[in-house]
């Protein structure tokens, strides 16, 4: 196992959960061939982030459960490889890690909009379209609308959501008074949005120069910038301010990844 921990001068930074700290685990070397980990190995990588061994071990046999993970036994060992209800996750997650870019530049002034009214009864359901919906970078316009820049795959967000007929979904521009920019401050907090970025960029920028191959430290930055994408939208270029942080923090991201890469099989077997 890697001796290395994570960076001493992260005290304010909560350490992720068993759930996410799995999934940046499996997502970050989804490309390697027959990756297969065993249950002590996924415990010593994820320990140093302050995730327990019960937590991890109760985890993974929920998501194995869920057909998330793929368990095998081997001997007195168990290992888990990625399970088919678990791939399209993770690739549409690495996808959005790695993606091109954190703004929308080629933007044609048209807007997603989402709408249903749920039953107050229907919680549950009214809790995964908001969970779908903010994953896929819509914010709330208003009780029971959303709105995102772009033209969106609502289907692809909700469709499989057991009620999802509930759900109406149209493309348009603003009208009459409505500006682009009402729409923006309205449905998106701003402020709270670029802070997360620069508490990003805070932590991990003075790390972007340095070269020290490390899987502890590679996990907590991959879980961290994976909560900030899943709760930030890809906001149109042409509406963010001239010092909108977005660029930067995905920059910061990118040079810390590289620098800590290092190959899995070599610290957890």
């Amino acid at each position: 196992m890697s001796t290395h921990t994570i960076p001493p001068d992260l005290p304010e930074y909560e350490g992720p959960t068993a759930q996410t700290a799995i999934m940046a685990l499996f997502g970050i070397y989804i490309e390697v061939e027959e990756l297969r980990l065993s249950t002590k190995g996924i415990i010593g990588a994820l320990e140093p982030l302050g995730v327990s061994e019960d937590a991890t071990r109760i985890t993974l046999a929920r998501m194995s459960k869920k057909g998330f993970l793929a368990k095998q036994r081997r001997g007195r060992e168990t290992f888990y490889t990625i399970g088919p209800g678990g791939m399209p996750v993770l690739r549409e997650g690495y996808s959005r890690v790695h993606g091109p870019d954190v703004l929308m530049k080629d933007w044609d002034g048209q807007w997603t909009h989402v709408f249903y009214s749920i039953p107050e009864k229907a919680r549950n359901l009214r809790r995964q379209l908001q969970s779908a919906l903010e994953w896929g970078g819509f914010g709330r316009l208003q009780s029971g609308v959303w709105v995102a820049p772009g033209v969106q795959d609502v289907a692809g967000l909700v469709g499989r959501i057991e009620g999802s007929e509930h759900v109406r979904a149209f493309v348009g521009v603003p009208a009459g008074s409505t500006t682009q920019n009402q729409i923006l401050q309205e449905a998106f907090d701003l402020a709270e949005i670029s802070r997360g970025y620069e508490e990003f960029i805070g932590r991990w920028g003075p790390f972007a120069a340095e070269r020290e191959a490390s899987l502890h430290r590679r996990l907590l930055l991959n879980t961290e910038w994976l909560e900030i994408i899943r709760r930030t939208p890809m906001l149109p270029a042409a509406l963010v301010p001239g010092d909108w942080p977005a660029r930067t923090a995905q920059d910061v991201f990118i040079a810390v990844d590289r620098a800590t890469a290092v190959d899995i099989k070599s610290v957890v077997s």
